[in-house]
């Protein structure tokens, strides 16, 4: 079995996946459903048995990227009324030879038209389940292709997870964004299966949120200063996501709040300038976190936590042992969230002592000091 998984990670590399979790955009009571940009999204269109109307099928080497439209020798994409997650039929795909062959893969296609809807954010989800076990496996892989006037640009935008588990069954949901810019005339929504397990396909969507976005600057050079600066950003980033134990922290969109963050980081003037665009970023995830300019020397220390501390306070701080990812696949990397009582002094070490916080130059001119343990209610 070591062998299949290690062809599983190949490929994921080899695709540039990324796997995320299943997530559902809220729709606020005021607001319309936004409208569906796909054709025969659900598969109702059609008999079993058939291609489903409004979408292209064939395969894919993913190596050389090519199509070849049409019947696959290895797979069948067919219209089925087996169990689908809404309405009367779903797409089924499944491997005819059984073969353990990761070099080519089923692919179900749709092209849609998204000139006219720059500034705008799409976002493309769909509904997936599988039967696999031990000898029978495979990948699902949703992704959108960015075309300019029939020409490729950026490469691709994917979400998939690696469907690997026998015991996860049931329909999955798989989502994700992508910001459409003055350039994409067309986006491709791509299904793509790998392996010999049997996967269902329902309810693909590509919708319109009708949120008006700032467009990307184009690429230009960047400056000392702004160097500087985002060195500044990218150090304190790390230290704020992976070792400071807030609530705040744990909860952060650490990808939105970074896209973000560079915006309001880059164009620091000074030092002192700097200093207050980190700390106005960073304080609602890290309020005790003290950012100053290096050659003004360290502020006075604040008093942030009551004397004497309650009896049911602990102290709250992240053990790592190595770097610790979200994946499926097993790890000997962990990352622990561990509560110790705050009136037992019991640290592993004078840093995780919410009072004696880490201290480091981070660039640009100026320095921080952040707790890396944090007091908590028990």
């Amino acid at each position: 079995m070591q062998s299949k998984y290690a062809k599983l990670i190949l490929l994921a590399l080899l695709i540039e996946v990324v796997a995320v979790g299943t997530a559902v955009f809220g729709q606020e009571q005021d607001k319309p459903v936004p409208q569906n940009l796909l054709s025969n999204p659900g598969f109702e269109e059609g008999a079993p048995g058939e291609l489903p109307p409004g979408w292209f099928s064939g395969e894919w080497d993913p190596e050389a990227d090519t199509v070849n439209a049409g019947t696959s020798e290895l797979y069948t994409i067919e219209l089925t009324a087996d169990n689908p997650y809404a309405g009367g039929q779903a797409v089924l795909i499944r491997n005819l030879s059984l073969q353990e062959d990761f070099s080519r893969a089923a692919l179900l296609s749709q092209s849609v038209d998204v000139s006219g809807r720059a500034g705008q954010r799409l976002v493309c989800s769909a509904k997936v389940r599988k039967e696999m076990t031990d000898e029978n496996y495979g990948i699902a892989v949703l992704m959108l292709r960015l075309r300019n006037s029939g020409e490729e640009v950026g490469g691709f935008a994917t979400i998939s997870q690696l469907l690997t588990k026998p015991e996860a069954t049931g329909w999955q949901s798989y989502q994700f964004q992508v910001d459409a810019t003055e350039e994409m005339t067309k986006l491709e929504v791509w299904v793509v299966i790998f392996g010999n397990a049997q996967f269902w396909v329902d309810e693909i969507s590509l919708v319109d949120l009708g949120e008006t976005i700032p467009l990307n600057a184009g690429p230009r050079e960047l400056s000392p200063r702004g160097l500087e600066n985002l060195v500044a950003l990218t150090r304190l980033l790390g230290y704020v996501r992976h070792f400071h134990a807030s609530d705040e922290a744990a909860a952060c969109d650490w990808d939105e709040f970074a896209v973000r963050a560079v915006d309001a980081i880059e164009p620091a003037t000074d030092p002192a300038d700097l200093a207050a665009r980190l700390t106005e970023l960073f304080a609602p995830l890290a309020p005790t976190l003290t950012v100053y300019v290096t050659a003004a020397g360290e502020p006075p220390a604040q008093d942030w936590w009551p004397e004497p501390l309650g009896p049911d306070a602990n102290a709250v701080y992240y053990r790592h042992r190595g770097c610790s990812q979200i994946s499926d696949m097993p790890s000997v990397y962990s990352t622990e969230c561990i509560s110790v009582p705050a009136s037992t002094g019991g640290y592993a070490n004078p840093a995780l002592d919410p009072r004696q916080p880490f201290k480091a130059d981070l660039g640009g001119g100026v320095s921080c000091r952040l707790p890396l343990a944090v007091f908590a209610d028990g």
